[in-house]
C-alpha cells in the first residue's frame, strides 16, 4: 500500500453559515459548468464544497480534514491523473475553519488499506474510477474506521459509497447520497442540502 503527500497550496471556503439558498446556489453553480474545464475536474471541486455542509465534519476530523485519493497502483489514466491535479490545487483549503491535506493512496490488498488509512490519518475517502470489483470491500474498511467515501461514479453510491457527485443524462454534475451509508460513518448532511440531492439506498 503506497501513501504519498498531496501538493499543498491555498484555497478557502467558508461554508459556516449555509441555507436552502445556499445549497441550491451550489448545485446550479455546478451543473452550470462542464464536469472537466481548463485542466480542472469541476465534480472534485464541487465534492470538497458539499464536504462543508456536513454537520459533524468538524467532530470527526480533530485538528484538520484529510482526504484520501484512493486509486489503483500505477494508475496512469488521464481521469486520474486530472483528480490528482485538482485535488492538488485545493489542498489546504479551509472547510469549517479546519485545514485539509489530501494524500494518494494506491490501492494493494484490502486487508492493507485500513492500516494505511490509519498512518495517514485520513477522514474522508476519495475513490477513482477504475476500483469497480473491489468498492464494496474499500467501503466495508473505510466504513470500519468510520471514514466517509466520495466518488464520481454514480454506480459506487449504490454499492455504499456515501456521496458522489457524478454525470447526469446531459452530462452535467447530479448529487447522490446513501443516507444510511452517510449516517453509519457519522455524517450529518444538512436538510438544505439533502433536498437537492438524489438519494439512494
Amino acid at each position: 500500500m503506497s501513501v504519498t503527500p498531496g501538493r499543498r497550496r491555498s484555497w478557502r471556503l467558508g461554508l459556516r453559515t449555509s441555507s436552502w439558498w445556499a445549497a441550491a446556489c451550489l448545485l446550479v453553480l455546478l451543473r452550470s459548468q462542464p464536469l472537466r474545464a481548463a485542466g480542472e475536474d469541476v465534480a472534485v471541486a464541487g465534492l470538497m464544497r458539499v464536504l462543508a455542509y456536513d454537520e459533524a465534519l468538524a467532530e470527526r476530523s480533530g485538528r484538520s480534514v484529510v482526504v484520501g485519493v484512493l486509486a489503483v497502483p500505477h494508475d496512469a489514466s488521464p481521469a486520474t491523473a486530472l483528480v490528482r491535479a485538482t485535488f492538488g490545487r485545493l489542498t489546504t483549503l479551509t472547510l469549517q475553519g479546519l485545514p485539509v491535506q489530501v494524500v494518494d493512496i494506491e490501492l494493494g490488498t484490502i486487508e492493507g488499506l485500513g492500516p494505511a488509512l490509519q498512518q495517514a490519518r485520513v477522514n474522508v475517502l476519495f475513490l477513482c474510477g477504475g476500483l469497480d470489483a473491489r468498492v464494496a470491500d474499500i467501503v466495508r474498511a473505510a466504513h470500519e474506521l468510520h471514514v466517509p467515501t466520495m466518488t464520481q461514479q454514480a454506480d459506487y453510491v449504490r454499492l455504499g459509497v456515501a456521496f458522489a457527485l457524478a454525470p447526469a443524462a446531459d452530462g452535467k454534475p447530479r448529487l447522490l447520497v446513501n443516507l444510511g451509508a452517510s449516517r453509519s460513518v457519522g455524517m450529518r448532511l444538512r436538510a438544505d442540502l439533502l433536498r437537492l440531492a438524489q438519494l439512494v439506498d
